[in-house]
């Protein structure tokens, strides 16, 4: 049932992404993905880009500062509301029942699950929440997230303003891998700066 509306609200997402309201509609998904919505910003952020090339890094800068201002309410949530709101959050995801184990990894971890999650595909939501509940430093937690959601959004935004058409391509090809890369040289430095520090 849930796999339904899921797939529904997909679809939808892909027509509102040829609307004139289209950007609208694409910063309200970037901002509620960030600590709740289970879909990310790309399935209309790429259409987007595909449709106007011209305007992609435009429509990728958009996608992470909605990204990161929505990050911002999973941080307070996270700090404010964690016995309500967030532990509904963290059970929607089936995630109750690895909560201690995530406290100990984010406790020791947390700066590059930040890192791992703005970037990669998996649920930021999550992390966005946890660096509130463990009391993150705001600041650290709003810059890694501009930076990291920056990076995964800006990617693709760069890709299609200089590909064009062949972007999606592209994507499709390369985008797994360039994911992988850049998480790997993101644990390598953060390994790095934990030896150094």
């Amino acid at each position: 049932m849930l796999n339904k509306i899921i797939r529904n609200i997909y679809c939808r997402l892909l027509v509102m992404s040829r609307y004139k309201s289209a950007s609208i509609w694409l910063f309200l998904l970037a901002f509620v993905e960030s600590f709740i919505f289970p879909i990310p910003p790309d399935v209309m952020l790429i259409p987007m880009c595909l449709a106007k090339n011209k305007k992609a890094i435009y429509y990728s800068l958009l996608c992470t500062f909605a990204s990161a201002v929505g990050g911002i309410i999973g941080y307070v949530i996270g700090m404010y509301l964690w016995h309500t709101v967030g532990g509904y959050i963290v059970n929607l995801y089936h995630l109750a029942p690895y909560m201690e184990k995530l406290k100990g990894l984010y406790a020791h971890w947390g700066i590059l699950l930040l890192l791992l999650a703005g970037f990669t595909p998996i649920p930021y939501k999550v992390f966005t929440i946890f660096s509130g509940l463990m009391g993150m430093s705001f600041p650290l937690f709003f810059i890694i997230s501009f930076f990291s959601r920056g990076l995964r959004f800006v990617l693709i935004g760069l890709i299609f303003y200089f590909f064009g058409k062949k972007a999606k391509h592209i994507i499709h090809k390369y985008l797994v891998k360039l994911t992988v890369i850049f998480s790997l040289l993101i644990i390598v430095a953060f390994i790095i700066y934990e030896i150094l520090k």
